[in-house]
């Protein structure tokens, strides 16, 4: 059992003891953190209660803050699973956040609104968002929860032509995650750095970098078996920066004998987590080779 498998069961034991109790502000503290804890694992079918349970309690509680972060996380997960665009209830919910003026509402909601912009090719409101998060959270000690912001963040640097700096930004973020033995988004910040270099031309760099994530997503995978579909989509966007590295560095061959063997492992339905991230760019490379 890894560690988010304990946690969900701490917050389940947490909530039965607040129901309990009839400690209404424990089970909504728990009710409100759950849905970033299971979004993007195999607990993911569990969100709609979780946040529907969360919701009815804050608006009795008429807690604006914590109905502010479930609907912007139940929002923000629709998007990754069934590839809903409009962040227009993510939106309403920063408003909400911030008419509540909690600090931890307002924060987590800005930073799923950076990673949504920079996936939607919109790099410079992604940093926007992004712009004294990390510095919030590190003070408040939650470098798991800042280490999506140091990929998102270094990501739309990259997007937004400012390589060295996000080559600072990244290096700096991915020793400070090692050094505090946090494994979730090293990955994807190990081969944002790598799509760093490979853009520098840097292939070999890019090419070392990009085998340490896929290290890095072994390991995750050992930790807490319920990140598989996260880690099988890190996986995927690595092993396709790996290919082009090799068609950059004229090992050609090689490139197409790992796009062959790719295929075949990704087909499975466990890869369906955001598979068009990383399947467009590999049959576009598949397509350059032919």
């Amino acid at each position: 059992m890894g560690k988010i498998e304990e946690s969900l069961k701490d917050f389940q034991e947490a909530i039965r003891l607040g129901n309990e109790l009839g400690n209404q502000q424990m089970m909504l503290r728990c009710l409100t953190q759950v849905p970033m804890l299971i979004y993007n694992t195999t607990f993911e079918t569990l969100m709609p209660s979780f946040c529907n349970r969360g919701l009815e309690l804050a608006r009795s509680l008429g807690a604006k803050g914590s109905e502010a972060s479930i609907i912007a996380l139940s929002t923000y997960s629709n998007y990754v699973w069934i590839r809903s665009s409009s962040f227009e209830e993510i939106n309403r919910a920063l408003v909400l956040a911030k008419e509540s003026a909690q600090p931890e509402a307002i924060f987590q909601i800005k930073l799923l609104l950076s990673v949504l912009e920079r996936w939607s090719g919109n790099p410079i409101r992604s940093l926007e968002h992004s712009e004294g998060l990390i510095e919030i959270l590190q003070s408040l000690f939650n470098l798991f929860l800042a280490s999506t912001v140091f990929f998102a963040r270094g990501w739309a640097l990259t997007d937004a032509g400012r390589y060295y700096e996000s080559i600072q930004f990244l290096s700096k973020w991915i020793n400070i995650l090692e050094q505090n033995a946090i494994h979730f988004n090293l990955g994807r910040c190990l081969n944002g750095l790598g799509w760093t270099y490979a853009e520098l031309y840097n292939f070999e760099k890019a090419f070392i970098l990009n085998n340490r994530a896929i290290d890095n997503v072994i390991q995750l995978r050992k930790k807490s078996p319920s990140i598989l579909f996260s880690s099988l989509e890190m996986q995927g966007q690595t092993e396709v920066n790996l290919m082009e590295n090799k068609f950059d560095m004229g090992k050609t061959e090689e490139a197409w004998r790992h796009i062959t063997r790719f295929e075949r492992e990704s087909s499975h339905k466990d890869y369906d987590f955001l598979r068009d991230r990383w399947s467009n760019r590999m049959k576009e490379l598949k397509a350059t080779i032919l």
